[in-house]
């Protein structure tokens, strides 16, 4: 069983990276295929906390940056109708703090937004995770409703339309709003956000 691995990024694509792990030899590597959430930029030097997930006709392994993005990853996979490739795409596009808010809050509108989760598979996260995460995890690490503030909505459907996923927004944008002149035009948060992106 893989749990951790450290090594040089060879190929990076979005939702696998190829991840070269020296052997015990001299000039011995060994490249792992590893399937990632797919909003990660890697490359150089990384290290993954790694789910091996085992089946028949093979041996998949899901990385992960933090312990517990992968413990959050392992807990959705409790639910029933949630396999492997689901619940990445789950974590592709909420951060691990966002969709345990939506679990402990019950933010339907929020989960049934995330791309293959339909109504019934998130009254079956409600069902089998809302106790555990609560159980689970702390109050840092689950944090309340925020609420939006004001542009927020606008800002994040004109950024969204331009390919960005909302975990990669949420939290800059928020500091660009809470930063920002009152009243300020929608093209003016669009660019401070983006240029906060370093784009």
């Amino acid at each position: 069983m893989i749990a951790f691995l450290q090594g040089t990024v060879l190929q990076s694509h979005p939702g696998k990276i190829v991840l070269g792990v020296a052997g015990g030899a001299p000039d011995s590597w060994v490249g792992y295929l590893i399937q990632v959430p797919s909003h990660y930029s890697l490359k150089g030097t990384a290290a993954f906390y790694i789910h091996t997930h085992v089946r028949e006709d093979a041996l998949d392994l899901y990385g992960f940056k933090s312990e517990l993005e992968r413990e959050v990853f392992l807990l959705l996979l409790q639910v029933n109708g949630i396999g492997p490739r689901l619940a990445l795409t789950i974590l592709s596009h909420l951060s691990v703090e966002d969709l345990l808010a939506a679990i402990a809050n019950k933010d339907r509108d929020r989960l049934i937004a995330l791309p293959g989760v339909g109504k019934k598979t998130v009254e079956r996260i409600f069902i089998d995770l809302a106790d555990a995460v609560e159980k689970k995890f702390s109050q840092q690490q689950i944090p309340s409703d925020r609420g939006q503030p004001s542009g927020y909505a606008d800002v994040m459907t004109a950024l969204k339309s331009l390919g960005y996923r909302e975990n990669e927004l949420d939290r800059v944008l928020r500091k660009v709003l809470s930063e920002a002149a009152a009243g300020a035009p929608l093209e003016t948060l669009v660019r401070q956000t983006l240029r906060e992106l370093g784009t």
